[in-house]
């Protein structure tokens, strides 16, 4: 249906804007020819830059673009296993005798932004650790700490080693259940603009550009939000709970337990005291952490993030992390 319209709107306004010009052009007016060609010359240009976004431009974004749809249909659409998960099928004769290492999280683990699922951060954690272990990736896009217990309680395989990533939007939900209401995260769009949105490329990513720049100021405010969720004793002692529960669900089944904990990848410094009490509680309980902070020192912000629309880690970061979680797993014996 959208290359119907699209060649249809070709078709008609390119023969009607040659049709009128052709006849200013015999009529010898000037003025209106020249004003009919460069309508000409506009709409072709439009057509063009539509044709573009269209066919040839994909990108991740924390909005909801249509240049992330077509990134999520040539990368991400068809790399999720039955079990929902960005990961390959385990069977039983797979998993069968080997050491099953579980990364638990949300679209940090899943690997948002990351074209090919062979280079985050759990496939090249697999590589290293060698074909007598399996490394299952069990990160789900937006899941919080309660969405992540159940997806641990309900795996079909209980791991020897659990690695629980968090980071700093894990309290979100939480907090909203306490009627601690944050920013909101939905950008806006008048609802007269909405049928462009939903169907022109390029409408849509000029729109969303000139918005961000613009209007879009919520990050911070965010973090702030968050740093108040965390001093709230109410939301703290729900948090601390559900944190409780994966601790204690570890101790009961037998499994190692360890934290990788990320700090916002481009308000770092900023959300240090949100990423602190985290590690200090994991700490108490003897449990032991990795802090990805400081593996970002001295790496600029746009080359540890997959762009400045979507501030995911990138393949180079995903690959430091990696080779710093398999140290930290030697260091604690965990892997020989």
């Amino acid at each position: 249906m959208y290359w119907l319209i699209y060649f249809l709107i070709l078709l008609i306004g390119s023969s009607s804007l040659i049709y009128f010009t052709a006849r200013a052009h015999r009529a010898n007016k000037a003025a209106i020819t020249n004003l009919l060609l460069i309508t000409l010359s506009i709409f072709l240009t439009c057509l063009a830059l539509e044709f573009y976004f269209k066919v040839f431009y994909a990108e991740t974004d924390g909005f909801k673009t249509l240049a992330r749809e077509n990134w999520f249909d040539r990368y991400y659409n068809g790399t999720f296993n039955s079990l929902g998960f960005r990961d390959q099928e385990w069977p039983p004769e797979q998993v069968a005798d080997k050491k099953k290492v579980m990364i638990l999280g949300d679209s940090f683990v899943e690997g948002y932004g990351i074209k090919y699922p062979k280079d985050r951060f759990s496939n090249l954690l697999a590589n290293k650790l060698g074909q007598n272990y399996v490394v299952f990736n069990v990160g789900r896009r937006g899941a919080g700490t309660l969405k992540e217990i159940k997806d641990l309680k309900e795996y079909p395989y209980k791991p020897d080693i659990l690695v629980l990533t968090y980071f700093i939007n894990d309290i979100d939900n939480t907090a909203r259940e306490h009627n601690i209401d944050g920013p909101t995260t939905m950008p806006y769009s008048p609802p007269a603009l909405d049928p462009l949105l939903e169907n022109s490329y390029a409408f849509n990513f000029f729109y969303w550009r000139a918005y961000r720049v613009l209007l879009y100021k919520q990050e911070a405010l965010r973090n702030d939000w968050r740093a108040s969720a965390v001093k709230n004793p109410e939301v703290w002692a729900a948090h601390e709970q559900e944190l409780q529960t994966i601790i204690d669900w570890s101790t009961e089944n037998h499994v190692k337990l360890m934290l990788l904990i990320f700090p916002d990848l481009v308000q770092t410094d900023e959300t240090r005291y949100i990423v602190r009490p985290i590690i200090q509680y994991f700490t108490k309980h003897q449990v032991p952490v990795l802090d990805v902070t400081p593996l970002l020192t001295n790496i600029p912000t746009n080359e540890r993030i997959v762009s400045s629309l979507d501030p995911h880690p990138n393949e180079h970061l995903h690959a430091l992390i990696a080779e710093a979680l398999y140290q930290k797993l030697h260091d604690l014996a965990f892997v020989p």
